[in-house]
């Protein structure tokens, strides 16, 4: 991974000769930016260790096993969020992480800065903390928390309008809550982004619990302007089995993209325990944790969850957790590039690193998925 300006100029020297790549993990991520990829660079195949998704075909390119780097060294952005257990698969190869392959946060980033442009591979925005789920686990708390309430819909706009007033692009941008559904105006709000930004973004997430079936006028906008619906799905835990087939098929009746996703298990991020790791250890810790990046009030994140936190009262608001992007000048290079260091993980870790275990790292922790709060819960 890219540590410092060096290294980001030694690796953008590298791979900007490179024009053929295979792209590592078959997923809603990879569909939504491959369209647009594909007009820049050759791309050889799409790889996947999930055999139920190996021999799919996807824009004419095959999805196929890894282990055809075994014998057919090639060049490979990985597009999956468990970049640390991939990146040891591909070493095992023989690849060298930053020569042979790479993520498609550090690819893009360090591609458009030939430019001069800033380009985020995804970014999250909490609409609403309002949630008809009440998980005691939830790592927005919501179940504890006394801020739960929508979001102001013009903050949300002002916010949007700002980092695209800093950034070239956005690969996907993903609606969230507690669930967004809830939420009275994501129809407006899906309408503002696609009449303003639709060329300069290359898809829309709304990421749902699968509760709720949208009315026929939200169903409309989903559909025309092919909105994909990501639905976690935790009926393992919870008897909503009924429902979750109802959405999909309300979705599929009006030709709706949608990620249908069985969750058994959460990371459990702690947040109240010290890791006590070493200075170095704790930057390698924040640097292998994978979570979304999000906007909220003119600042740009690394972590939702130290969003959340400091949204909560968990923890206090550090002006060193993010880059407030809304007071960048957008024709400077210098305050461009720091938003690219700060999405690129070079600088220190974040204040809740030490006590937060993260997702993909050494210090991570499996706990049973949507477990609900008994004294909060309510019929769905």
């Amino acid at each position: 991974m890219i540590k410092n300006k060096n290294e980001f100029y030694d690796f953008l020297e590298k791979w900007k000769s490179y024009d053929s790549f295979y792209l590592f993990g078959y997923s809603s991520r990879l569909k939504a930016i491959l369209p647009s990829l594909e007009k820049e660079i050759k791309i050889i195949g799409i790889l996947d260790n999930d055999v139920s998704k190996q021999g799919a075909v996807f824009r004419n390119i095959k999805v196929i096993s890894p282990d055809i780097l075994r014998k057919e060294k090639g060049k490979v952005i990985v597009f999956s969020y468990s970049y640390h257990e991939i990146s040891q698969q591909l070493q095992s190869f023989g690849l060298i992480e930053d020569v042979d392959f790479c993520g498609i946060i550090e690819y893009m980033g360090a591609i458009n800065a030939l430019y001069e442009r800033i380009y985020i591979d995804r970014v999250q925005i909490a609409v609403t903390m309002e949630c008809n789920l009440k998980c005691k686990d939830c790592v927005w708390q919501i179940s504890k928390c006394n801020n739960s309430s929508h979001f102001d819909l013009n903050a949300i706009k002002e916010d949007i309008i700002s980092f695209f007033n800093i950034v070239h692009r956005i690969g996907v941008l993903d609606l969230l809550g507690g669930e967004p559904f809830l939420w009275p105006y994501l129809r407006e709000l899906i309408r503002f982004v696609i009449e303003n930004y639709s060329n300069r973004l290359d898809d829309i997430f709304v990421t749902t619990n699968g509760t709720i079936i949208p009315d026929d006028s939200l169903l409309a906008i989903l559909s025309k302007h092919r909105i994909n619906i990501l639905i976690s799905d935790y009926s393992t835990k919870i008897p909503y089995q009924k429902r979750i087939s109802e959405l999909i098929d309300t979705l599929r009746k009006y030709d709706i993209p949608h990620t249908h996703n069985k969750i058994d298990d959460w990371a459990d991020f702690k947040l109240n325990e010290e890791l006590n790791l070493s200075p170095e250890e704790l930057i390698e810790h924040y640097r292998r944790c994978n979570f979304c990046r999000s906007i909220s009030n003119g600042k740009f994140y690394t972590c939702q969850v130290l969003w959340a936190a400091v949204h909560n009262g968990t923890i206090e608001d550090n002006p060193n957790d993010y880059v407030k992007y809304s007071e960048l000048d957008k024709e400077s290079w210098k305050d461009k590039f720091k938003l690219i260091a700060f999405n690129l993980k070079m600088g220190e870790a974040l204040s809740l690193c030490k006590k937060c275990r993260g997702i993909d790292s050494n210090y991570v922790i499996k706990i049973d998925a949507a477990i609900q709060d008994v004294s909060h819960n309510e019929p769905l």
